[in-house]
């Protein structure tokens, strides 16, 4: 299979996600036995970050995407957690990732739409309570800008 660049791996088109765990595992290694949230940037594309929840090396149950947009604020574009795995901490733990490779990044902000289906613009809100700089509501998704 043909190695397609990082920046395309979250645009709908198909990726042999198992190989792609497999190909990280050999260059960041992945505990077997618990979740890891793994940073994953194209040398090519700086300004956008991508984290992959794996279960194990092969198994990529989550994802989050991030993309620059000033000196120190990125915008969490997208966020999923595969549906077997929802409610169980996996978006703590994803979000835990994202937010470590911004602050390394040197980025003091994440902004993100959360939706409100769900009630997910509720649970961003209680997790991030006292970091949360600014939220807008909007008719289908709550903005927030948060403090890393």
């Amino acid at each position: 299979m043909a190695e397609k660049p990082y920046s395309l791996l979250f645009q709908g088109s198909a990726y042999d996600w198992p190989q792609l765990g497999l190909g990280l595992n050999a260059e960041t290694p992945v505990s077997s036995d618990k979740l890891n949230a793994i940073a994953v940037q194209n040398e090519s594309d700086p300004n956008n970050i991508y984290i992959l929840l794996l279960k194990n090396p092969s198994l990529i149950i989550g994802y989050a995407f991030a993309t620059r947009i000033s000196d120190d604020s990125a915008k969490a574009e997208m966020i999923a957690v595969s549906p077997a795995y929802r409610g169980k901490g996996c978006m703590g733990i994803l979000m835990d990732g994202l937010e470590a490779a911004l602050s390394q990044r040197r980025f003091s902000f994440v902004e993100m739409d959360a939706t409100k289906r769900l009630n997910v613009n509720k649970s961003i809100n209680n997790h991030y309570k006292n970091r949360v700089v600014s939220s807008k509501e909007g008719r289908d998704t709550t903005y927030f800008r948060i403090r890393l």
